[in-house]
């Protein structure tokens, strides 16, 4: 591996100056020499006397860093308690892991999270030669927001009406009891209470439910009903 040393070892008869290439340069007839490498490297010993000269080369395979070919997290955004698949693909390392508690992995495969928050991901990939490391992230959505759920008044006189008024962030459904129903996201509804009622929102979505009420009070003789405005 890189940053990592061989030896080269020869015994030679017969020659007046002996080699080595590769910056090695005139060596004794028997000996070794320590290379570090940081490349794939042909070293070529030469031998040589007034007949002529001999030659002799020896190959050294260099190992790199880990390669991390591809680690990747599908789908890129979820919603609470449910999950993701990391997959990844490395070569040439020794030991391979994940953070966030998955820990020591193959070289490559796919493993199940199932985080409940926005969360990054790191592989790290490790050989003699260091470590190379890549990073997902992936978006955990929670249960709706309601921004807010109101009366536009919150008391009023027998046989007169008001209106809902809501705004909810990050749902899939929204409803809202005593027959209204599905509504959208956002918006009012005229209402006529006969009676003083309790309107609850419910807005959904794979994290959850999530429920806001108001109040409306209904009376024959209101004093300064308007006590909510939109």
């Amino acid at each position: 591996y890189q940053s990592q040393s061989a030896m080269l070892n020869w015994e030679v008869e017969n020659a007046e100056s002996v080699s080595i290439d590769q910056d090695v340069g005139t060596v004794d007839l028997i000996g070794s020499k320590e290379v570090t490498p940081d490349a794939n490297t042909e070293y070529t010993l030469t031998a040589s006397n007034p007949a002529g000269s001999s030659k002799r080369t020896v190959q050294i395979e260099v190992k790199g860093k880990p390669e991390i070919k591809s680690f990747s997290i599908d789908p890129k955004s979820i919603y609470q308690s449910q999950s993701a698949m990391l997959n990844w693909e490395v070569e040439n390392a020794e030991s391979v892991s994940i953070d966030q508690d998955v820990g020591t992995v193959d070289l490559c495969g796919p493993k199940e999270v199932t985080p409940d928050a926005n969360t990054e991901y790191t592989l790290t990939a490790s050989n003699p030669a260091g470590s190379s490391k890549r990073t997902v992230q992936i978006e955990v959505k929670g249960k709706p927001e309601i921004a807010f759920f109101k009366a536009c008044l919150d008391r009023i006189p027998t046989y007169t009406s008001t209106e809902l008024k809501w705004e909810v962030i990050n749902a899939e459904s929204v409803s809202i009891d005593n027959n209204i129903g599905s509504v959208g996201p956002s918006g009012t509804k005229p209402v006529s209470p006969i009676e003083t009622t309790t309107y609850a929102l419910t807005a959904t979505n794979p994290a959850g439910p999530k429920t806001a009420t108001t109040k409306i009070k209904v009376s024959d003789v209101v004093s300064g009903y308007c006590t909510k405005y939109c």
